[in-house]
């Protein structure tokens, strides 16, 4: 990985602002994967500029009635919220991340038959010669029956 600066930024008009100075610089915040691409060299940014302190992961009421979810809310606390839950239509998420809203009734499926069981995680890996130590011990602890 190449070296970068790393700025946070307060405000929105603060990261633009940033963004603005710095040419070659990228937004960071929760859930990105771009460390992971930087790891690779296939983003080398010379600065990175972290959002997550922005504001912007607030759920507020709006005048109107309704609701303003910031950009930077995660699934989790936006399923969670006793409003969206109360007032809000359809949502399509993960079962483990609200099973026990479910459980307790607070949440109802809908839509089963179009709404297949998640089949579970799959591994990718290009070459089973070329593999890391890391990741044989990985695929043999997955394969262990006990």
């Amino acid at each position: 990985m190449r070296p970068f600066t790393y700025l946070r930024a307060k405000s929105p008009a603060e990261a633009a602002a940033l963004a603005a100075q710095a040419s070659d610089s990228r937004f960071i915040a929760g859930g990105t994967n771009l460390l992971d691409l930087m790891k690779l060299d296939i983003e080398t940014p010379a600065h990175l500029i972290d959002v997550n302190g922005i504001g912007l992961d607030r759920i507020e009421a709006t005048t109107e009635g309704g609701l303003r979810i910031g950009a930077l809310v995660r699934n989790t606390d936006l399923a969670a919220d006793p409003r969206v839950r109360k007032d809000y239509g359809l949502s399509y998420i993960p079962e483990d991340l609200v099973a026990p809203h479910i459980a307790d009734g607070r949440l109802v499926r809908v839509l089963e038959d179009w709404c297949p069981l998640f089949a579970g995680f799959h591994l990718y890996y290009p070459s089973r010669r070329q593999a890391s130590p890391a990741f044989a011990l990985l695929l043999e602890a997955l394969r262990y029956r006990g």
